[in-house]
């Protein structure tokens, strides 16, 4: 029988500290929005120190815990800002954003090493409930939400959207709340598409991907699942993503297939999707550019042709919005195309893992190819924050039971039941 010593238990204020910050990342949005609307306006520096606190806080919980398995995910860290400072002396200029979006992926990653899964998985129960709780009052009173968060006054004061066109009906609320032609659900019922806690209603549908991947990860009780599915049946309702939708259907199909994959399978989602999607382009399958998700497909190919030399290396200097609807142009601009290809291989190729790391990798990698494509909202620290603690969660639990079971050198079977007997993993 192997046991694991106290000393190497995961603490319990650690774990309790970075839950609450993956809280925070979900819902500050929304409190800023009430601060702005009620108490004192508020611009773009107030939400990016916001945002550099909580992932600086995630740092130091996570050199507090020092949890197993942060070595490789250090060294990441080093490069990628390594990177940035490269970058930056050949633009003659230094995005923090741009930094940013790999900080917290990386950070959150690290924090989820610390996290005891219990602790996470009550977290994310009391966040749907929110989330859920948000939206249905959106849906019932736009009037009543919009009057609360003035989501216009909110996004023109820290981000600078001034444009009429980029607001919805008397409410003000994104453009992206109305239904047009192509939308699922909803119309026949004359409601808008809901954003809940996020303020935008694309952050919504990256919720219920994250919240399906975290039932496969964490493998919480039946009648957690049970709620968990219920509510997030209901926000893919609210939200009406086609994307999420679409994603939410390709990880239910592959939901058995998932964690019996090899390891060498999920890295090649992304090439995959950029060799079918160029080869649908050239037979003319995808359409013309407009608002259906073929369109917004055509788009994203035609943007990643038109990248010369000089963009796939990363010297964009212009700063401001970069390739909105193309997430693989986003970071090619951002970060290089060595970039984008270094944290896309450190996300997806691992070694021997567990049943929950394979699926919650490949579940990752599905969701990262058939996002990148039309978006970088994954990135919005509103959802990926939660994304990359269950991804951390999800790995830690393979190098614990990779830890537990070696004795002598030879690696033991663990089955799920003494798994979840240790403390560090409940």
């Amino acid at each position: 029988m192997v046991s694991i010593s106290a000393e190497s238990a995961t603490a319990r204020w650690p774990s309790i500290a970075g839950v609450a910050l993956v809280a925070a990342t979900v819902l500050f949005n929304a409190f800023l929005a009430i601060v702005n609307a009620h108490v004192h306006a508020i611009g773009y520096g107030a939400v990016a120190v916001v945002q550099a606190m909580l992932t600086g806080c995630a740092a130091l919980v996570v050199v507090a815990a020092r949890p197993k398995g942060i070595g490789p995910w250090l060294a990441y860290l080093w490069l990628a800002m390594c990177g940035f400072l490269f970058l930056a002396l050949l633009r003659g200029r230094a995005e923090p954003r741009y930094l940013a979006d790999i900080l917290t992926i990386l950070v959150f990653v690290m924090l989820g090493l610390a996290l005891r899964r219990r602790d996470l998985l009550v977290g994310l129960v009391a966040l749907q409930a929110v989330v859920c709780v948000v939206a249905l009052w959106e849906l019932a009173s736009a009037q009543s939400f919009a009057a609360v968060f003035m989501v216009k006054d909110f996004y023109v004061n820290t981000r600078g959207f001034l444009d009429d066109a980029v607001w919805s009906g008397p409410e003000n609320l994104f453009i992206s709340s109305e239904r047009p032609g192509g939308r699922l659900f909803g119309a026949a019922l004359d409601l808008h598409r809901a954003s809940s806690v996020f303020l935008e209603p694309v952050s919504l549908g990256n919720w219920t991907v994250i919240v399906t991947l975290a039932i496969a990860a964490l493998r919480p009780a039946r009648r957690v699942i049970i709620f968990l599915i219920a509510t997030n049946l209901f926000l893919l309702f609210a939200c009406d993503g086609r994307l999420a939708l679409a994603v939410n259907l390709i990880l239910l199909a592959t939901w058995p297939i998932l964690p019996r994959l090899p390891i060498w399978v999920p890295p090649l989602f992304l090439p995959l999707m950029l060799v079918g999607l160029v080869i649908a382009a050239s037979f003319d399958l995808l359409g013309p550019v407009d608002d259906t998700l073929g369109g917004r497909f055509a788009y994203s190919i035609n943007y990643l042709g038109s990248l010369g030399t000089r963009d796939l290396l990363g010297f964009y200097d212009k700063g401001g919005i970069v390739a909105a609807d193309s997430g693989w142009a986003y970071l090619i601009l951002t970060q290089s195309i060595f970039g984008l290809l270094g944290i896309w291989l450190a996300l997806t190729v691992t070694g021997r893992t567990s049943p929950e790391a394979r699926h919650m990798i490949g579940g990752v990698a599905l969701f990262i190819a058939t996002c990148l494509p039309i978006t970088y909202s994954l990135f919005s620290i509103k959802t990926a924050g939660m994304l990359w603690a269950v991804y951390g969660v999800a790995i830690a639990r393979r190098n614990l039971a990779k830890s537990a079971s070696s004795k002598n050198g030879k690696f033991v079977a663990v089955t799920e039941t003494q798994l979840c007997s240790y403390p560090e993993l409940t």
